[in-house]
């Protein structure tokens, strides 16, 4: 169950829905023909899992993932009411721009939820803020040897490491500002849903034609920006576990 979606992991992890389902399958048991072993297999695997998220040993969420986890609801709801304003619109014309509208919308959430999640265990990686700590202290300390040593060999040495050091720090300089433009970007996106939802709301009261080639090419480009933020985020971190193995080279 590691890689289920955010909808689909709240509502595995509401105990009420597990209560109500567990009952659901213990009525069909006995109403009808479900062999109890399958209502007991559902109750032990998702029970245990339950159990499990309940009472594992994460820490409370930072203020950082409470937004990314916030902004991902408010993208998710956009999508339902979005959605909602052009089903409710398709049996008028412009049918097919609704269509693809409807399409790209999905692939803007998708790419959305793709950075939070991503986000979200880069604020979870305790790598990462251990290194944040510790490089600057390795840094400074190597900086330290190097004035004090006088053999030639390991001054060569220490200057290798110390090299590999800073490029690990200036790697997580840029991890931390690259983390930072992907959350502003995200915000962005969930600003143009609001429009969009607005623009499309309008549209319907008013009978007043929407733009739809505009806010198509709006939904592509934020599309293709955050794919733009996702490659860099991808390419930060393996700057990153790159040189971490150089660091723990002998």
């Amino acid at each position: 169950m590691k890689n289920l979606d955010f909808q689909t992991a709240k509502f595995l992890q509401n105990p009420v829905w597990y209560i109500a389902t567990v009952a659901v399958l213990a009525l069909l048991t006995s109403y009808v023909y479900l062999p109890w072993w399958f209502a007991g297999l559902v109750a032990l695997v998702w029970g245990g899992w339950l159990v499990q998220q309940l009472f594992r040993q994460d820490g409370p969420q930072t203020n950082d993932e409470i937004q990314l986890t916030a902004y991902l609801e408010q993208a998710l709801a956009y999508k339902a009411q979005i959605h909602q304003v052009i089903e409710t619109a398709e049996h008028k014309s412009h049918h097919l721009h609704l269509g693809q509208l409807k399409t790209q919308l999905d692939i803007c959430i998708n790419a959305v939820e793709t950075l939070v999640q991503r986000l979200t265990l880069l604020h979870q990686d305790n790598l990462i803020h251990n290194d944040v700590v510790a490089v600057p202290k390795a840094i400074a300390n190597l900086e330290h040897r190097l004035v004090c040593e006088t053999n030639q060999a390991i001054v060569t040495q220490l200057k290798y490491v110390l090299t590999i050091r800073k490029n690990q720090l200036d790697l997580l300089e840029r991890l931390e500002i690259t983390a930072k433009q992907t959350e502003l970007q995200i915000e962005h996106t969930i600003s143009l849903l609001g429009t969009i939802y607005s623009q499309l709301l309008i549209g319907q009261s008013t009978n007043v034609m929407a733009d739809y080639s505009r806010l198509s090419a709006n939904i592509d480009e934020e599309v293709k920006r955050l794919e733009d933020h996702l490659e860099a985020l991808q390419e930060v971190k393996g700057g990153l576990l790159l040189g971490q193995k150089n660091t723990n080279q002998p």
